[in-house]
């Protein structure tokens, strides 16, 4: 996911916007760029993984060419006393996705494969579906790229541990039923480690080989990753522990071990970063063209890239900038239960990095921000270019809505915090987020066609959406307008709610004891105090036993029907239902002279919580069935 061992609310989102940050991280920094020393970098990032308590941190850096530093840092296990270094293994999550996009377009290089294949034809007995299969089949490389419309994985498949593990098809048996396109294949890029899974089946299937046999022999081997590993090592090898909040876990394997289940040393990633800087050599050998690397890095199956947009996720690998440089970074990021990794190289500066961390996932940001001021040190800002924006561009005003969710919460997150506003003056064009300042203004090099100055790359084009119609994509994203009173009134609503339900706590917490002391309130009083606070009472219950399911670390019992899930499922009930009984009983008290004076308050906070009741079961958050959280 995007990147994914606990993929639900608090951590969910902690861990998608680390990501958010790595993969847009130009957005907050300026365009100066101190000169350091490597002596001071490294320092530097010591000193940050000291103050970040990480337990282990792997780094890879080579500058022009050259490996100036591959280390291991820290404690491969506290308990045990264990020390890192450069050929201890990290678990680096998602970076496996890259070998599936090597794998395949090394069979198309051999002639075996070709990114148009229908992805029916290559493996029939893998079910999925698809409305729009006539006119827009779902193809190989709409699963490398992400742009299938298929969703993210159930709860069932990320709590999926299986030991010992399963074969790849078996896997693939189990959960078909996120499968399924939510729009045509080829308009839309939405990250899914389902599709990706997928693609190494066809891999297996295509060269009759068990893909992690055909990887190591055709990659691991020829790059010198001997010791690269899709499975727990063995005794023999030194192996990091993750950890979560200074909370040592267990070794947990994945349902679909290709696409994230590598374990490797910063050693041996110095030799895959080495052959991505080469573009496809390694050791003066070639193990794919230079013309199959570049195919790589560019997306091409959006309805923005058919505009001529080239940022955003190629196959199994995606751009991104930093600062006002001009400098597209290429690679993949990685999450996995307690464990964060980092890949990116600029071959134009024969310059690359990869950070592996088996915590403090926070500090990935300051790290890799460090290491990427450091490779673009002797680059010069860009400089503003001044130019007429294309009269398409001056009708772009307003709030605009991310409509490619990755799964169903994404989707409500879109829908209520999302947002980019866009908006133009006479020194171009602008684009910021709802709740922060302006973070970018790319600049025409065609009527249709923005790119952004931290890349370099065209990344934002006025497409026509088959479904919306007339859209935005800006890089991966597809964006539709929307009305500023639309987005507001959803965020004004949860902040009163919020405040509401709050003041409504805290006066209980002093009128509730005061009268039990004093007997001075009438029973009408009483009541028409009381009920809204048991609203308050049960929607803070209800959220906190959201918050609870997963920061206990519940993700099987919550992707099942399970004691904690059906609580979770009660409380969706009971707040709706308070709600509406509290409102009643106030309506009983209206013609009350006895009533209390803040009545019409206490009407106001229940008839806040009814509106926020309409808001949460817009999204399916009445009647919260969370195990099937991820389903279509």
């Amino acid at each position: 996911m995007q990147y994914k061992r606990k993929p639900l609310f608090i951590n969910n989102i902690r861990v998608m916007f680390l990501l958010i940050n790595l993969f847009f991280l130009s957005f907050s920094v300026n365009a100066e760029n101190t000169q350091k020393t490597l002596t001071q970098l490294q320092q530097e990032i010591i000193n940050i993984q000291k103050s970040a308590n990480i337990p282990a941190l792997g780094v890879v850096l080579i500058d022009k060419g050259e490996p100036v530093w591959t280390t291991g840092l820290g404690k491969a296990n506290l308990a045990e006393n264990i020390g890192v270094d450069e050929h201890s293994l990290f678990r680096i999550g998602s970076i496996s996705k890259m070998f599936i996009g090597l794998a395949v377009l090394k069979l198309v290089e051999e002639g075996k494969l070709n990114l148009n294949d229908k992805v029916r034809d290559l493996v029939p007995d893998i079910s999925f579906e698809n409305k729009w299969q006539p006119t827009n089949p779902v193809l190989l490389v709409h699963l490398l790229e992400h742009t299938s419309g298929w969703g993210e994985m159930t709860l069932a498949e990320f709590a999926h541990k299986p030991t010992p593990p399963i074969a790849l098809k078996n896997a693939l048996m189990q959960y078909p039923q996120n499968r399924k396109s939510r729009w045509p294949a080829g308009t839309r890029h939405a990250y899914s480690n389902i599709g990706a899974a997928v693609a190494s089946y066809i891999v297996q299937k295509t060269t009759g080989m068990l893909y992690e046999d055909y990887i190591r022999k055709n990659f691991f081997i020829p790059l010198g990753m001997t010791n690269s590993t899709y499975f727990k090592p063995d005794n023999n090898k030194v192996m990091t522990t993750t950890y979560i909040n200074s909370e040592a876990q267990d070794y947990q394997p994945i349902i679909y071990r290709s696409e994230g289940a590598i374990n490797a040393s910063p050693a041996e990633m110095a030799n895959l970063l080495q052959f991505f800087i080469q573009q496809g050599e390694f050791s003066s050998v070639s193990l794919i063209s230079a013309a199959s690397l570049q195919r790589m890095q560019s997306p091409n199956t959006t309805l923005g890239s058919a505009q001529g947009i080239t940022a955003g996720y190629g196959i199994t690998n995606y751009s991104s900038g930093f600062g006002e440089y001009n400098t597209a970074f290429h690679g993949h990021d990685g999450s996995i239960e307690g464990a964060m990794s980092s890949l990116a190289y600029v071959s134009t500066l024969n310059s690359g990095y990869v950070v592996m961390s088996s915590g403090g996932g926070a500090a990935m940001y300051q790290i890799v921000k460090l290491i990427r001021e450091y490779i673009v040190r002797d680059v010069q800002p860009h400089n503003a270019i001044s130019t007429d924006l294309p009269s398409a561009f001056k009708k772009i005003n307003g709030y605009y809505k991310k409509i490619n969710p990755q799964n169903y919460m994404q989707e409500a997150f879109n829908d209520l915090f999302n947002f980019m506003i866009f908006s133009h003056d006479e020194k171009g064009f602008h684009l910021a987020p709802l709740l922060g300042s302006r973070s970018s203004s790319p600049y025409a090099i065609s009527e249709n066609l923005l790119v952004d100055p931290k890349s370099g790359l065209p990344s934002m084009a006025i497409v026509n959406d088959p479904i919306v119609g007339e859209a935005i994509q800006l890089g991966m994203h597809l964006y539709v307008p929307v009305s500023k009173a639309w987005v507001w009134s959803k965020i004004v609503l949860l902040a009163i709610v919020i405040i509401l339900t709050s003041g409504t706590l805290l006066f209980a917490l002093f009128w509730l004891p005061l009268n039990a002391y004093r007997k001075a309130l009438t029973p009408q009083q009483i009541t028409s105090r009381l009920w809204p606070t048991l609203t308050s009472v049960c929607f803070v219950i209800y959220v906190f036993s959201l918050v609870l399911a997963d920061s206990a670390g519940n993700l099987v019992a919550i992707s099942q029907i399970s004691p904690l899930s059906l609580t979770i499922l009660a409380l969706s009930l009971c707040y709706p239902l308070i709600t509406i009984m509290s409102l009643f009983r106030l309506w009983q008290l209206k013609s009350s002279k006895e009533k209390s004076k803040s009545y019409w308050l206490s009407v106001s906070v229940c008839g806040m919580h009814l509106l926020n009741v309409f808001l949460l079961a817009s999204y399916g958050m009445i009647g919260f069935r969370v195990w099937l959280l991820y389903h279509i």
